[in-house]
């Protein structure tokens, strides 16, 4: 009979990995699995362990944020996060595994206050191409209500099942974006910047960018976008790359493009292109704009050594629809 529940509990888990955004997945994750194993709140975390795991995405169920602000005075003397990073894929009960006199101050200073009784922690390893753990807690509000082995054992087979389903669920979102040109990239990050999912296309422009890139977080460049800024400009601009970032709960979409040949001009120099592959001649730009023949001269002569371009003909081919203008000028 409790396979019955667990397989359609998994069918549910990837059915909602399909349907759900990024940031409402995980907490709805969570609370699907209480009819597994009963429990009153829940967490759910990707950060890097410092030496302890440094949360930089959070769902929380039933849990208050203010939780999380007040455990960061005590994170670096939590020692059952310690021994949960240090055995991945291990689920850890708290009061078997942490001893009373290591857990008693985290407990009365932090604990006690948010109805954390009872703990079951799960933590993963990183991909092979991230520096990122995963983290998995629920916790009970009854001192007496401790989780038994056969919960535990179930929540650490359930784990990777939760990794897996996430990712799927990234991956799912990136593909539904309407990619507005052809050849752009995607990627989810959270706010430091780190890379929770990234399509094919999305690393291939970054590392045609920055050669030396690992693929774990933002060249530093980009890293800015997706951190608070008073203009509130969540846009990046390089020689070759657009990025643009949005918020997404309280991770971001970050979305790169080649820049198009027109975005590598200044606008009076992209206003004397367009009229350069209409067909204008200098003197004409020059009596439309009010500029004299030689400034129009050389503000084409400019624009063809920006482009790499050498006549009107080699202009319109990159800069009109049809042509290269999509990818940037040429080499």
């Amino acid at each position: 009979m409790l396979d019955k529940v667990i397989n359609r509990y998994l069918l549910t888990l990837y059915g909602t990995a399909r349907e759900l955004p990024p940031h409402e997945f995980m907490q709805h994750a969570l609370d699907q699995t209480r009819r597994l194993i009963p429990f009153d709140s829940g967490l759910w975390a990707v950060g890097r362990p410092a030496p302890v795991l440094e949360p930089h995405t959070i769902a929380l169920l039933d849990q208050s944020p203010e939780m999380m602000e007040n455990y960061t005075q005590f994170k670096e003397r939590d020692h059952l996060a310690y021994i949960a990073t240090q055995s991945p894929f291990r689920t850890i009960d708290h009061t078997q595994e942490v001893p009373a006199a290591l857990r008693r101050e985290i407990y009365h200073e932090h604990c006690r206050h948010y109805g954390i009784e009872q703990t079951l922690c799960t933590c993963s390893a990183p991909r092979p191409d991230s520096v990122l753990h995963t983290v998995v807690s629920v916790y009970r509000a009854r001192r007496r209500d401790e989780f038994t082995t056969t919960e535990r054992r179930l929540k650490e087979a359930l784990f990777p099942h939760w990794i897996e389903a996430a990712s799927l669920n990234l991956l799912l979102y990136l593909q539904s974006k309407e990619i507005e040109h052809q050849g752009q990239g995607a990627a989810v990050c959270d706010r430091f910047g780190f890379i929770l999912h990234a399509d094919s296309n999305f690393q291939s422009l970054l590392t045609a960018e920055w050669k030396e890139w690992d693929g774990a977080q933002l060249p530093w460049p980009i890293r800015r976008i997706v951190t608070p800024r008073r203009d509130g400009r969540r846009i990046w601009s390089g020689r070759r790359l657009t990025c643009h970032a949005r918020p997404l709960g309280d991770a971001f979409l970050v979305t790169a493009a080649r820049r198009d040949a027109l975005d590598l001009l200044t606008p009076r120099q992209r206003q004397i292109a367009e009229l350069l592959i209409q067909g204008h001649t200098y003197k004409a730009i020059a009596r439309q704009l009010g500029l004299s023949p030689s400034t129009v001269t050389n503000y084409a002569n400019t624009i063809y050594s920006q482009l790499k371009v050498r006549s009107k003909t080699e202009l319109a081919a990159l800069l009109l629809p049809g042509g290269r203008g999509a990818g940037g000028p040429r080499r």
